[in-house]
């Protein structure tokens, strides 16, 4: 009776920990790679106090749940000309960019929301995607901790 007591105590602490702190999380799809590849499995850590730009976050929108770099943050003004991302009218980067999705025109975030890209942008379905959008903080369910 003891061991079973202490199994369904372990079980109760690991569901807890699992769901509102950390977690193990598998890499669905190349769109983040290099960084991260297909079937990894990378440690998710549900404790987010803050979000920074480069953050790898772990998205919810509706039953889709994605795996996603933030490259936009709140208030920033993003567009994408001649084929690469400028973030507040700085260029984010010199990854060539051959779908601009919805920001082929200045998309300004609100104070909730963020913009998220995969790293294997050109392969990528992410906020560009009219579908998926700006990411809403509540969307944000983790970090990916590397």
């Amino acid at each position: 009776m003891k061991n079973v007591l202490k199994i369904i105590i372990i079980g109760i602490i690991c569901y807890f920990v699992s769901k509102y702190i950390f977690s193990l999380c598998v890499v669905h799809g190349n769109s983040m790679s290099p960084t991260l590849k297909d079937k990894q499995i990378v440690f998710e850590t549900k404790i987010v106090t803050e979000i920074n730009y480069n953050d790898i976050v772990v998205i919810k929108k509706g039953n889709l749940k994605i795996i996603k770099r933030i490259v936009g943050k709140p208030k920033d003004k993003l567009i994408i000309k001649n084929n690469y991302l400028y973030v507040n009218g700085k260029k984010y980067n010199d990854i060539f960019i051959e779908n601009a999705g919805n920001l082929n025109e200045l998309l300004i975030l609100n104070d909730n929301e963020y913009f998220a890209l995969g790293d294997n942008i050109n392969n990528s379905i992410d906020s560009r995607d009219r579908k998926i959008g700006a990411i809403r903080i509540n969307e944000i369910k983790g970090k990916i901790i590397k």
